[in-house]
């Protein structure tokens, strides 16, 4: 383990953070690989409440180290808290790899990183992609403080002529509640025309308004992008009047979808895809009618609801189903998102959707 003294302190000696392990020593990888994600716990061992910088990665290699997963970035440790950070790492060149982390600029460094490159690897190529996100941002709207939202869901299309590869992770301070609940994006090299997802929750810890971020952080060293989040917790509503006289509380009206994102891959233009099926689920206390269920988005005309179950509405616990299809009017990537609207006036549930059309 190693310590790191409270800047500004009166006894400098005095450790207040202590990181677990205090170096991270990676197995040889192949040059242009990203390896699985080590953790560093951080923990307050003192009686006082300490406050951390943003952790920097630095070094003849810092490059090669990337924070996928930051708990402990700008956030307030309480005594005997803890928080973590996942470490990749992804050898650019042949040879031994080494990396320093400290908890803000111009910290003692705490844990030393190591790793070696080795050869036999096919390295990323330079970076020519364009990544698009589809939403470009995520609002989930309000949220009673202590219960999850259902997840909402990013598309990740690369636009561009060559292969982008990145780690992603939410950035809110630890003050918000955003979490990534899916991510089938970090460490994949994402080809041209290809497209991952990545599904984000909203667990708030207090009310008002709640933002962050979603970062895409680029392996290759090019600019990071973000997606912004946005909400608001807020304390259960008072209660409304359902089906039967009963009544129950705004909260308990929840739906789901599942899956959140449909990705029909490769489809000739002009052609239809096989159907996919999205099932929808009423999680909520009363019954649930829906005022309308429809193809939304920037090529919402490519895809297709072909079949349905779910007029009727639903009761508590009970689900119903879309057929979805894929019908390109043109090449190259194609987005839309399903949109199920309930007539109590909560949030839709969405159902992110994306292919490529391929002319032959």
């Amino acid at each position: 383990m190693a310590a790191l003294a409270c800047a500004g302190s009166e006894r400098d000696e005095i450790p207040v953070l202590v990181a677990d392990p205090d170096t991270l020593a990676f197995d040889s990888l192949a040059v242009g690989r990203v390896s699985p994600a080590r953790v560093v716990i951080w923990s307050n061992e003192t009686a006082d409440t300490v406050r951390l910088g943003d952790l920097v990665v630095s070094g003849p290699a810092a490059a090669d180290f990337v924070l996928a997963e930051d708990d402990c970035g700008a956030a307030a440790l309480a005594p005997g808290a803890t928080c973590s950070v996942a470490v990749l790492f992804g050898p650019r060149e042949l040879g031994i790899r080494e990396a320093t982390l400290a908890a803000g600029g111009g910290s003692e460094a705490m844990v030393i990183l190591r790793g070696t490159g080795s050869d036999g690897g096919t390295a990323v190529p330079g970076v020519t992609g364009l990544v698009r996100a589809v939403p470009e941002t995520l609002d989930f709207g309000e949220q009673p403080t202590g219960t999850s939202s259902g997840p909402l869901g990013v598309r990740l299309v690369n636009q561009g002529q060559g292969p982008v590869q990145f780690a992603v992770r939410v950035r809110d301070g630890g003050a918000s509640g955003f979490r990534i609940a899916l991510d089938r994006c970090s460490n994949e090299i994402l080809r041209p025309g290809r497209a991952c997802t990545v599904q984000v929750l909203l667990d708030p810890v207090s009310e008002g308004l709640l933002t962050g971020e979603l970062v895409l952080r680029d392996l290759n060293g090019q600019r990071d992008q973000s997606v912004p989040l946005s909400g608001a917790g807020i304390v259960p509503g008072p209660e409304i009047v359902v089906a039967g006289g009963a009544s129950a509380p705004l909260a308990s009206l929840s739906v789901s979808v599942a899956p959140r994102a449909l990705e029909f891959g490769v489809q000739a233009v002009g052609g239809t895809s096989p159907a996919r099926v999205v099932s929808i689920r009423n999680d909520g206390a009363a019954n649930v009618s829906f005022r309308s269920l429809e193809v939304a988005g920037d090529d919402a005309s490519d895809f297709r609801i072909a079949g349905s179950d779910c007029g009727g509405g639903l009761v508590p616990t009970r689900t119903c189903s879309l057929e979805i299809v894929f019908e390109p009017s043109g090449a190259g990537p194609r987005t839309g998102r399903v949109e199920a609207r309930t007539d109590a006036g909560v949030e839709p549930a969405l159902v992110l959707l994306g292919g490529t059309g391929e002319v032959r």
